[in-house]
């Protein structure tokens, strides 16, 4: 049994391509429903340290400064 290589990859890219259609579908149903909500999208920083994940600077420090002293 010969496998076409040519096929596979057509079928791969065309699976890959339904998956970022339906993802980016889903995306803008979720930003009309932000939209008609009147909820704003707010980028944030996170800070990470030791595995953790900090909204805080000031925590992450504190966090860092007590695992240094260990």
């Amino acid at each position: 049994m010969r496998i076409d290589a040519g096929n596979a990859e057509r079928q791969a890219l065309s699976a890959e391509m339904e998956l970022k259609m339906t993802y980016n579908q889903k995306n803008q149903e979720v930003q009309a429903d932000l939209d008609h909500y009147g909820v704003v999208r707010v980028p944030s920083e996170h800070f990470l340290w030791g595995g953790y994940r900090y909204t805080n600077a000031n925590d992450a420090l504190a966090a860092a400064k007590r695992g240094e002293s260990k």
